[in-house]
C-alpha cells in the first residue's frame, strides 16, 4: 500500500511554508536537520494529533520500500527512474520534516537526471546512510509517543 500525502488547499499551509525557518534546510545534507519536530506538529494541527502516529507509521513503511526500489534501480543502472523514485522521497521527506533526507534526495534526483554514474555512487550510499538514520529516528519516537 502506498501513502500520498496531499498537501495543497489544507488551511494555514501557505503561512506555514512562508514561516519555515530555512536555516534547518542547508545547502550541505549534513548541515539540515534529520528531524524537524515543527513540521510534525503542523501536520498534527492540520489533520490531527490522533492521526500523527499512523501517518507516521505509513511514512516510515513507504521511506522503507522507496529505499528498496532505489536500490534496485542503481543496481539496474536505471538511473532516470532512480531520478523519479528519489523525487518521491525528496517529496515525502519533506512533507514529514525529514529534511536531510530530502536534501540528499533532491541531490539524487538532479544527479539521476544527469546521468553521472560517479556521482550517483557516493550520493546512492549518502542516501541509504540517511534512510537507515531517519528510518532509526522515526521509529524511535514512535515508540517514545
Amino acid at each position: 500500500m502506498g501513502f500520498v500525502v496531499r498537501i495543497g488547499p489544507t488551511p494555514g499551509f501557505h503561512q506555514f511554508v512562508g514561516a519555515l525557518d530555512d536555516s534547518k534546510l542547508m545547502s550541505s545534507p549534513a548541515d539540515a536537520v534529520l528531524l524537524d519536530p515543527e513540521v510534525l506538529e503542523q501536520l498534527a494541527r492540520n489533520t490531527s494529533a490522533d492521526k500523527l502516529p499512523a501517518m507516521l507509521e505509513l511514512f516510515v513503511c513507504e521511506l522503507d520500500q522507496r529505499a528498496h526500489t532505489v536500490r534496485q534501480l542503481l543496481a539496474e543502472g536505471a538511473l532516470e527512474a532512480v531520478s523519479n523514485e528519489a523525487h518521491t522521497v525528496k517529496g515525502l521527506a519533506g512533507s514529514f520534516g525529514a529534511l536531510r533526507l530530502q536534501v540528499i534526495a533532491f541531490e539524487l534526483e538532479r544527479a539521476g537526471r544527469g546521468a553521472k554514474d560517479a556521482v550517483i555512487g557516493d550520493l546512492g550510499e549518502r542516501f541509504f546512510e540517511c534512510v537507515e538514520q531517519t528510518l532509526d529516528c522515526y521509529r524511535a519516537r514512535a515508540d517514545n509517543g
